[in-house]
């Protein structure tokens, strides 16, 4: 997906994963800045059928059903953010929560590059 961020030479299934995050961002009426933090999440993620968001916790199987669980996931994590007086930045408060560094399903510690995956792609998208 990173084409994306080059908005040219995109291939099909780049271009599919632009349209379902627009579509999720317009149903649920996301901001700029979140609907960016989605589609970050979405290039961060890069997961496969059914794990495009690296949803794990619900029952998600298409790349909609990701999308929108993330966007939910982002909405109702702001809240949470602005409750607790908004501590640090929100993509490091997101993680904690998201993929949090030592959980037990990432054996290999691949949850410790979210924030500065996901902080890279929100650069590139602004």
């Amino acid at each position: 997906m990173a084409a994306v961020l080059l908005l040219s030479g995109m291939s099909s299934a780049e271009e599919n994963d632009i349209a379902i995050a627009l579509k999720v961002a317009k149903e649920l009426q996301l901001s700029r800045e979140q609907r960016n933090l989605l589609m970050a999440i979405r290039c961060a993620e890069n997961g496969g059928r059914g794990r495009e968001y690296g949803v794990l916790s619900v029952k998600a199987e298409t790349q909609y059903d990701q999308a929108r669980v993330t966007a939910r996931s982002i909405l109702n994590n702001l809240r949470r953010w602005e409750e607790a007086g908004r501590p640090g930045q929100f993509v490091e408060f997101m993680c904690r929560r998201w993929c949090p560094v030592g959980a037990q399903n990432d054996p290999s510690g691949l949850n410790r590059h979210w924030v500065k995956n996901v902080q890279y792609y929100l650069t590139s998208l602004e």
